[in-house]
């Protein structure tokens, strides 16, 4: 075991997850991280090349300045991984793997 302890009154907990259990029927979202060296401005006509070519894609971009790492996480998200999978692919493709930390 496992306690999990949720807040509320537990007759209104009921209702509310009776209110959004339909959110949680459809295809789950299929999420990829890749986290590169580049700034977010050397990365962005990339990035704009697969959003178009992966309209149904959704990306991001977060930059930090704290970790010595990486300095941009992009995060590809579909609720199909056939496209995810295609966007990273031509991400990737685009990037020089000295540049790529690593992909999740």
């Amino acid at each position: 075991g496992k306690v999990v302890v949720l807040p509320g009154e537990p007759a209104i907990l009921r209702r509310k997850f009776v209110a959004v259990r339909e959110r949680f029927r459809d295809r789950p979202f299929v999420l990829r991280r890749l986290f590169t060296t580049l700034d977010e401005g050397t990365l962005a006509p990339v990035l704009d090349a697969v959003h178009r070519d992966h309209p149904g894609v959704s990306l991001g971009s977060y930059p930090v300045s704290d970790n010595p790492d990486y300095q941009v996480q992009v995060t590809l998200e579909s609720r199909d991984a056939v496209p995810v999978e295609r966007a990273l692919h031509q991400l990737r493709d685009a990037l020089d793997p000295k540049w790529v930390v690593r992909c999740e």
